[in-house]
């Protein structure tokens, strides 16, 4: 008795192992691409990862066309002998003309449904298109443009102006009542890397317009405050500086231009007024001086004048930025979700919502102190 249940342990055991991957015959995909090309249909471009070493290069780049991302990928499967492999896809690339005129949500399905694919890879727009990004030789990572995409990104992220943009990002906000998704857009030249060029703005999944990187730096001080953000530069006329008894003789320009870097800055939006609509932006935090055009005193009074100036300038691009972001009515701030937290909101509809945004009233506040100067911690 006990031998039998012996023998009928070892085959159900046998019968649970999972199947056989040669390694020489996977090829690891490490970024698509898709593309809206003619008669509607769609142009999918895949990088893999090969480790065969009868082959010259270890990277293979495949296109195909089809009208699903589902019959894409299984096309893509039919022009390789190898196994394609999705347990380390770390991008996903649309042009600019797929993700305005189509969308992109029904591309995602098929990947959303994937159990090997992990939420946390990257979603990105390329202009002009994304087997551009991909067929791209000029970057360091020379034989995988995968990883390449995925550490611009992470850098970005860490310490630049993007805001997140995984797929489990994208999707959370896409089903999100009050607030629309941002992504990264990357652009490439002859004989340069792709970089990231600005910011697409989507409304639901179809994007409507884009921001520029600068622009963008104050969604991420609203959406990750506390953190540092990447540089800017600030432009102060130089009739401000005239008006504060600040000598100008020795300046060559007429604009006093400070490059700053945001740190701990702290945003907030809040609802203010229901029956008027009134919304309030704020941003408050420090900030480190890195580099001025000009040799100008850092006095108390000098230091006092730079931050109200400072201030100033970034209240006005965030007001600019607000009115722009209306102008293509979608909501990256999210507007909606605050007024969405308020009982008498609570069942409000995207539907509603587009319907309300264009006749909110959207107050802005910015005030920042300078912490150091001439400091550079890289």
């Amino acid at each position: 008795m006990r031998l039998l249940i012996l023998i009928l342990s070892c085959f159900i055991l046998t019968s649970c192992v999972l199947p056989e991957r040669i390694l020489e015959k996977q090829g690891v995909s490490t970024a698509i691409g898709f593309d809206l090309i003619e008669n509607n249909q769609i142009k999918g471009t895949i990088s893999l990862l090969q480790f065969d070493p009868n082959m010259e290069s270890s990277s293979q780049i495949i296109s195909t066309v089809n009208g699903s991302s589902k019959n894409i990928r299984q096309s893509l499967e039919n022009k390789t002998s190898h196994d394609i492999s999705s347990g380390q896809l770390r991008s996903i690339i649309f042009n600019e003309e797929l993700a305005r005129e189509k969308g992109i949500k029904s591309l995602l399905d098929t990947f959303q449904r994937d159990s090997n694919i992990g939420s946390l890879l990257y979603l990105i727009i390329s202009k002009p298109s994304s087997e551009s990004i991909i067929t791209s030789k000029n970057h360091e990572d020379l034989t995988d443009i995968g990883t390449y995409l995925y550490r611009l990104i992470e850098k970005h992220l860490k310490r630049e102006k993007l805001t997140q943009c995984t797929l489990h990002d994208f999707l959370s906000l896409y089903y999100e009542v009050g607030i629309d998704p941002t992504l990264p857009v990357v652009t490439v030249r002859s004989k340069t890397s792709p970089y990231i060029k600005e910011v697409a703005v989507f409304k639901k999944d179809k994007m409507v317009g884009s921001i520029s990187n600068d622009e963008s730096i104050y969604l991420k001080m609203i959406h990750n405050p506390k953190r540092i953000i990447g540089l800017q530069q600030i432009n102060i006329p130089k009739s401000h500086l005239e008006k504060n008894y600040i000598s100008t003789k020795e300046m060559k320009d007429d604009y006093l231009k400070i490059m700053v870097q945001p740190i701990g800055a702290n945003g907030n939006v809040t609802f203010s007024s229901i029956e008027k609509n009134d919304f309030n932006v704020n941003l408050s935090g420090s900030m480190i001086i890195y580099e001025m055009s000009e040799d100008l005193s850092l006095n108390n009074k000098n230091v006092k004048f730079l931050e109200k100036e400072i201030s100033n300038y970034m209240e006005n691009e965030l007001d600019n930025l607000m009115k722009k972001l209306k102008t293509m009515q979608a909501d990256p701030v999210g507007f909606g979700r605050v007024l969405k937290s308020k009982r008498m909101y609570s069942e409000l509809t995207d539907e509603e919502w587009y319907d309300k945004y264009p006749q909110i009233n959207i107050n802005t506040k910015v005030s920042f102190q300078i912490k150091r100067t001439g400091t550079n911690d890289k």
